[in-house]
């Protein structure tokens, strides 16, 4: 999986570095998943061609990744994420593709190829006819897959007569901590929005080892990081060295 985790995270930095310079996320909380946007984009490029393949083997950095190695790569990738299903995690990624019925797919690569390698299956709804009802299909499948947390995914009006496919990627994600936070060691304390605003927010408190690292280099934070149980995964905190150092 080393050429797709290499490319994926270089997409990563890639994606943070444009989001966070866009104008409708000023000031507001980002939260996406690259991993979510790599594996659809990746069902996508099985059907591109000419100029579009091109430009997205470009911004996935998918270049010099032979078709065949991607999407090998890419089915390892998903089962390694599955495998980590242990210790009452759960980690679901479900793919799935919206046809119009009686819309023509190429069966040999792209249909097969996305059932193949990503466990895509494929739905037929009548876009043209009943746009509404195929918005409520694909909602209510994301919502089953993501346990009722993703709701109202495509709102009305996104999908009109012209529609003919829809690819939809949907990750699941619910863990527990390898050292617990307990309930009676949270308690209100300050936390700083911005230089001009703070507000009062109950922080969870917990004395354990962890991985930790403080860089007073080009970073300027405190990275640590917090296993899950089975140690499979983590989650890792950047915080800045100082109180309004975010943007930095």
């Amino acid at each position: 999986m080393e050429s797709v985790i290499e490319a994926n995270n270089k997409f990563t930095v890639d994606l943070h570095k444009a989001l966070k310079n866009d104008q409708n996320f000023t000031s507001k909380n980002l939260f996406y998943s690259p991993s979510s946007l790599s594996i659809a984009l990746a069902m996508t490029y099985m059907g591109a061609k000419g100029d579009t393949a091109v430009q997205m083997a470009l911004a996935l950095h998918w270049k010099a990744i032979p078709q065949e190695q991607l999407n090998s790569e890419e089915k390892q990738y998903l089962h390694a994420l599955q495998e980590t299903n242990e210790q009452g995690n759960e980690l679901l990624v479900a793919n799935r593709l919206f046809a119009q019925k009686g819309f023509s797919l190429v069966q040999e690569f792209f249909v097969e190829g996305t059932q193949k390698y990503y466990e895509a299956e494929i739905a037929m709804v009548d876009y043209q006819k009943d746009a509404e009802g195929a918005r409520k299909e694909v909602n209510g499948w994301v919502e089953e897959k993501t346990k009722q947390k993703i709701k109202n995914l495509i709102p009305e009006g996104v999908f009109n007569s012209r529609t003919r496919l829809t690819l939809v990627n949907a990750i699941y994600f619910q863990g527990f901590w390898q050292s617990q936070f307990k309930k009676e060691a949270t308690f209100p304390q300050q936390f700083f929005v911005s230089k001009d605003e703070k507000v009062e927010v109950q922080m969870m408190h917990l004395a354990a080892n962890f991985k930790h690292i403080k860089d007073s280099g080009e970073l300027a934070c405190q990275v640590l990081e917090l296993p899950y149980q089975g140690k499979d995964l983590s989650m890792l905190i950047f915080l800045p060295r100082d109180t309004y150092g975010l943007a930095n």
